[in-house]
């Protein structure tokens, strides 16, 4: 079975691969390898990962590692470079990023997409061009549309609004019980399972049982958005 997973994230062996206009530091993302990790020179599956980076030098690159393909574009509209101030992506409905994934799924001619997270239009508004035989899956990585509730801003506002159009668009949906009610107010006839997230399985086979003062642990960053405040 071939897939292309849409989807960003950033990481040290990411990294690697690409010519940058400036040094880039921090990893973002990072349960996207972790589940690579399940695919990791699997034969059952050719496994395409189709994402972006924004200071990358090059348009395009390809890698592969571990069995899997890695496709990276840069997301800026050409002409105007790496001016965000201006939204230049937005005004032209992000056309430029669009025109690139589906040359890049026509060419790999996929058996499925799967998109995660609706919440950034950058690469996600591609599957509002996908051709009708294509199917595609979205898992559920969180909501813009909560967002303005914290942060009421123009960048929130778009998100929010290609988020909507997305969810009414697709029909098949991963993610838990709440992202669920979420979708179904948008999408009352959306195809919804539920999954999680794994964690890296290693770190818990290399960590000894202890008893702890607590009974859970949170570690990220604490804004309004995820409930703290």
């Amino acid at each position: 079975m071939k897939i292309v997973w849409l989807c960003t994230f950033s990481n040290a062996e990411k990294q690697t691969h690409l010519r940058y206009w400036r040094n880039v530091r921090g990893e973002v993302g990072q349960w996207i390898p972790n589940l690579l990790k399940a695919f990791k020179d699997d034969a059952a599956y050719e496994l395409h990962v189709v994402t972006f980076d924004f200071w990358m030098r090059d348009i395009y690159r390809t890698w592969e590692s571990d069995g899997i393909t890695y496709h990276c574009f840069q997301p800026n509209f050409p002409p105007f470079g790496y001016n965000f101030r201006i939204p230049f992506e937005e005004w032209t409905r992000f056309k430029w990023n669009r025109w690139r994934v589906k040359q890049l799924i026509k060419k790999l001619n996929p058996d499925i997409v799967h998109l995660f997270g609706c919440e950034n239009p950058r690469y996600a508004t591609s599957v509002l061009d996908l051709p009708i035989e294509v199917p595609c899956v979205c898992t559920i990585q969180g909501f813009a549309t909560r967002e303005l509730g914290y942060k009421n801003c123009y960048i929130n506002h778009v998100r929010s609004k290609y988020e909507k159009q997305i969810m009414r668009h697709l029909r098949y949906f991963l993610g838990d019980y709440d992202s669920e009610l979420v979708v179904k107010e948008h999408n009352p006839s959306a195809v919804y399972d539920h999954m999680y997230f794994p964690v890296n399985d290693d770190l818990i086979s290399a960590t000894k049982p202890q008893k702890l003062k607590y009974d859970a642990l949170f570690a990220g960053g604490q804004t309004k958005a995820k409930g703290f405040g």
